[in-house]
């Protein structure tokens, strides 16, 4: 378990698995992420879930509100590759409501800290896709910084869109921001 000011970051577990599926299938969320905009069934999520924990190169956390104890979203290093000492970085706040209080990057901030601090990886990196200028925005004053474009990479909005590589390295701070700055 990771522990922050704001939120903890707890392992996947089989009660999450409504939510997840909740998550993955809506239509405003989806929009926003890279990954293909399949129909997501409570068996992949089951899954998903059964196969946290077992995985040598995938590492999935849930994000718990430590105000109210709520599950906000979730956040997970995937891709890992033990010998480059790299992952890739993906979250997704759920619930709208929750979004801009901080919660996601301390969760990514807790997540970036243990990947160094406890996996000793060397890097960490993340897509995002160029319609979602308030996660650029945050990325970039987290600290991460734009190694590349994927042109034409997804298609969204009746359109193909860029996909924008981001990484940190090992030993360049993870930024903290303001609380109105925050994701």
């Amino acid at each position: 378990m990771l522990i922050g000011n704001k939120v903890l970051l707890r392992a996947m577990d089989r009660v999450d698995a409504p939510l997840l599926m909740q998550y993955l299938n809506d239509p405003l969320l989806r929009e926003m992420q890279c990954n293909p905009m399949l129909p997501t069934t409570f068996g992949m999520v089951e899954r998903t879930i059964a196969q946290s924990g077992t995985l040598v190169n995938q590492i999935d956390f849930t994000i718990v509100d430590r105000v109210d104890n709520q599950v906000v979203g979730f956040v997970h290093l995937t891709d890992l590759d033990w010998i480059s000492r790299n992952g890739q970085l993906g979250i997704l706040i759920g619930d709208p409501a929750r979004q801009g209080k901080g919660l996601g990057s301390e969760a990514m901030t807790l997540l970036v800290d243990y990947a160094f601090s406890s996996l000793a990886l060397h890097r960490v990196w993340l897509r995002v896709l160029d319609l979602n200028q308030r996660a650029l925005s945050l990325y970039d004053r987290l600290g991460f910084q734009r190694e590349g474009v994927l042109k034409g990479h997804v298609f969204r909005q009746g359109g193909f869109r860029d996909v924008i590589l981001l990484a940190i390295l090992r030993g360049q701070p993870v930024r903290t921001l303001p609380v109105a700055d925050k994701l």
